[in-house]
């Protein structure tokens, strides 16, 4: 949700505080750093935002590869189908493959198979999009705190580590590297 609200208030937006149920945190402080803001108990989970952010018109689409659209993938292409889910998981939290197959309605097993027939597997897949959507997120300049706890991490020291195993720099300079990209 904070992400759809960002797409339209743009990156470094932050809400003016977060409720949510259940007893308190022990974390607290720690989420409040994540989310920037104050976190408060209340019977739903809600966003507080100035009621001004709805009157924010829609945000131009960013620009795409000519004839690359918005269109979902061949729905028989399965590492386009794994990486489009793999994206939209991200939305609720790190995805597993347990996830993956009850959404695709078909045994893990089988899975398994038809990606490794693709010459995939699905923590290549997933490792492709988390390197990708962190490439994203660190170069509209979220923090790396917040990028790695988007990607389902827990600790950005955790998120720093795979980030630096994968691409062979860390998220800082990678950030101050697409700062100062043309």
């Amino acid at each position: 949700m904070l992400d759809l609200i960002r797409r339209f208030a743009g990156a470094n937006w932050t809400p003016s505080r977060i409720e949510l149920p259940g007893p308190p945190l022990t974390a607290k402080a720690a989420v409040e750093n994540v989310f920037r803001c104050d976190l408060s108990r209340g019977e739903l989970a809600a966003i507080i935002f100035p009621a001004a952010l709805l009157e924010i018109p829609n945000p131009r689409p960013p620009d795409r590869q000519e004839g690359a659209g918005c269109a979902l993938p061949d729905a028989q292409d399965i590492v386009a189908c794994v990486e489009h889910l793999i994206g939209l998981g991200l939305l609720e939290g790190r995805p597993n493959i347990d996830w993956l197959y009850r959404r695709l309605q078909i045994p893990r097993r089988s899975l398994q198979r038809d990606l490794g027939s693709s010459g995939a597997s699905f923590e290549a897949i997933l490792r492709c999009v988390l390197i990708i959507r962190a490439s994203e997120l660190l170069r509209t300049g979220s923090d790396v705190t917040q990028t790695g706890f988007e990607l389902g991490y827990t600790d950005s020291a955790h998120f720093s580590r795979a980030f630096r195993r994968w691409t062979g720099q860390t998220p800082r300079l990678a950030r101050v590297n697409f700062s100062i990209a043309p």
